[in-house]
């Protein structure tokens, strides 16, 4: 279950899963104020561990990942939460990774507010 945040948020559940050659210290500072659960890995057994034992909205591949751990990522996190999202992408080119990050949580935060109705009583409205 998500959790709520104090300005009835929910938290995106993420899980970055980077080759271990992957510098990700720019994306960890980029990710720490953003409304986001996010979890990094850098061993395939441990990510597949992650995406079987907790509830994923967003699963983020490092296409420098082997092939045979990359599809198998890719599959686990199909089969185990159907309803998450999966970017591929080269994690070394961390401005366009914050760019886009900054984008998807941005229309996250849209989609997951908590929306308000207006009902007007005016007939000739």
């Amino acid at each position: 279950m998500l959790q709520k945040k104090g300005d009835n948020m929910r938290t995106l559940r993420t899980l970055i899963v980077a080759s271990e050659h992957t510098n990700l210290d720019d994306i960890k500072i980029e990710l720490a104020t953003k409304n986001t659960e996010v979890n990094y890995e850098t061993d395939i057994e441990k990510a597949i561990d992650a995406i079987n034992n907790h509830k994923m909205d967003l699963l983020v591949v490092d296409l420098d990942l082997p092939k045979t751990d990359y599809r198998k990522i890719l599959t686990i996190m199909e089969l185990m939460h159907p309803d998450g999202a999966i970017t591929e992408t080269d994690l070394k080119h961390t401005e366009f990774i914050s760019f886009k990050m900054n984008q998807l949580i941005s229309k996250w935060m849209d989609a997951n507010s908590e929306g308000e109705l207006k009902l007007h009583d005016n007939p000739g409205f």
